[in-house]
């Protein structure tokens, strides 16, 4: 039986409802690892104190867990729960509490239930509360996020409630020129009966995906942007497919007839197979750097238009050293307080994210302030000092022409 279809998963299932029935690696990465440390962080604070809660997340995470506007939650046990596991039937429109603290280990559920885990649900008068934690550098739209959706319909449903707020807490973690944010939306009854019935259709598209793989056919597979973050991308007849077109065009339909054996399919990465599969790779790597090595020799006589405003080609990319010697020189204009917070996060260099940490107080508290404006002064300032030296470099790579940037912001 395969496994059940996660709340998580509902827009890449939307999307391309094939890759929810392919052969999968679920793959540790950055992010998972530094939302499993925010939603630690959140479990100890009624507990510790924000502070003390603080000192309990490894140091490499604690960066985004201070972004957190602890003033938004009310973070009392008997108000908020963390990390509950749902289980939503789609036949039935009815969900039921899986338990807290589960680490995505669900017990059994029936084969038309979905799961999922919510970071935080709240119970407020007529309505549940269904904040969500999102890292990277553009926070996804609130309303119309499937993934949350779910979260606030199972948990309607569990806590018998007819309305829900949802909220997506941004934390912009290593970004400089992205500052955290809070954005939140209503639902009402019909709006939550509207994502039951969207999630219903994407199920149904990934029952039929399933009943073509287990007959032995292709499901409806589709690619897209979503394909980098799919655990059944080395899987995939149509990433087997692409590399066989780019290296021998004419093996295409043998790919597709061997994608067919199911069980081949399935199995296709595994110990002993392991071993082949290197080697082949390293081959791959091999021609892949000649072939990039040719389009960034074309690149270099004319960029390469890629559609969408991109361009492919050398294009500058300017960044700043600040070095340890910023510290006496910022003493001297901001103060004490700005100085021995920067000092704090000074090894060999200081970096351009810290500085604006350390900014936040004196902006605060100077009237007609900002704090971009005053970064960008500071930043001026260090270099009349000598204290921070700009480089710029021409790298190749994707871009978009800065007339491009200015009218995509407008």
């Amino acid at each position: 039986m395969p496994p059940p279809l996660s709340f998580s998963k509902l827009e890449l299932a939307e999307l391309c409802p094939g890759s929810q029935v392919l052969f999968r690696v679920d793959r540790e990465n950055d992010a998972r690892r530094r939302g499993t440390a925010v939603h630690a962080y959140l479990r100890q604070v009624p507990v510790l104190g924000p502070e003390a809660a603080l000192e309990t997340v490894p140091e490499e995470h604690r960066a985004a867990c201070a972004l957190v506007d602890l003033s938004r939650l009310r973070l009392d046990p008997e108000g908020w729960r963390a990390e509950v596991s749902f289980a939503y039937d789609v036949e039935t429109d009815m969900a039921r509490y899986l338990g807290q603290d589960l680490g995505r280990q669900y017990p059994e559920v029936g084969d038309d239930e979905l799961v999922g885990t919510a970071d935080l649900v709240g119970v407020d008068g007529d309505r549940v509360m269904v904040p969500d934690f999102k890292t990277g550098r553009l926070p996804p739209a609130v309303k119309g996020n499937i993934q949350l959706g779910a979260y606030a319909l199972a948990a309607a449903r569990v806590y018998r409630r007819t309305r829900a707020t949802v909220a997506i807490i941004h934390l912009p973690v290593g970004d400089p020129d992205c500052e955290p944010s809070y954005r939140d939306a209503d639902l009402d009854s019909i709006e939550l009966d509207a994502i039951g019935a969207r999630i219903y259709g994407i199920w149904e598209s990934v029952r039929a995906a399933r009943t073509a793989y287990a007959q032995g056919e292709l499901p409806f597979l589709c690619e897209g942007e979503h394909c980098v973050y799919c655990d059944a991308f080395c899987s995939c007849p149509a990433k087997q497919v692409l590399a066989s077109r780019m290296v021998r065009p004419e093996l295409c339909p043998a790919v597709l007839q061997r994608a067919l054996d199911i069980e081949a399919f399935r199995n296709a990465l595994t110990l002993e197979t392991a071993p082949g599969v290197i080697c082949q790779l390293e081959r791959y790597d091999e021609l892949s750097k000649k072939i990039w090595g040719i389009i960034e020799d074309l690149a270099k006589k004319a960029p390469i238009p890629l559609g969408g405003g991109e361009m492919y080609g050398p294009h500058p990319f300017t960044r700043t050293k600040i070095s340890g010697e910023a510290v006496a020189a910022l003493l001297d204009r901001y103060g004490e307080e700005v100085a021995l917070a920067a000092g704090k996060k000074v090894e060999a260099t200081l970096t351009k994210e810290a500085l604006k940490d350390a900014l936040r107080p004196w902006v605060k508290r100077t009237e007609g302030a900002s704090l971009y404006k005053s970064l960008d002064a500071c930043m001026e300032f260090l270099e009349e000092r000598g204290a921070a030296k700009t480089r710029t470099t021409t790298p190749i790579g994707r871009y978009k022409p800065r007339e491009e940037k200015q009218e995509a912001a407008q």
